[in-house]
């Protein structure tokens, strides 16, 4: 038996879900997500499947995350860490 996921494990299984939705390369959450674009020099998200995947994280987790779009390059784990963060407040 598979033992149970934590919290914050079954936010990232279902943050890589929803992005893995958008993205028709991304498999299982490979090593070294975290550092992983979510944009053309990494999962390949063009700036409208990046935009959806912030509105369905937005519905899903009913937290505010649009402000991504600017800024730094959006990372898989910029994004997770995010949602946490949210999550427990």
């Amino acid at each position: 038996m598979a033992p149970e996921m934590t919290d914050t494990q079954q936010t990232r299984a279902r943050v890589w879900d929803i992005v893995r939705q958008r993205a028709s390369s991304a498999g299982a959450i490979p090593a070294g997500a975290d550092s992983m674009a979510l944009g053309a020099e990494g999962l390949g998200l063009d700036s409208i499947a990046i935009a959806e995947v912030l509105l369905d994280l937005e519905e899903v987790f009913d937290v505010e995350v649009r402000g991504l779009m600017s800024g730094e390059a959006l990372t898989f784990g910029r994004l997770t860490e995010l949602v946490i963060d949210a999550r427990t407040r």
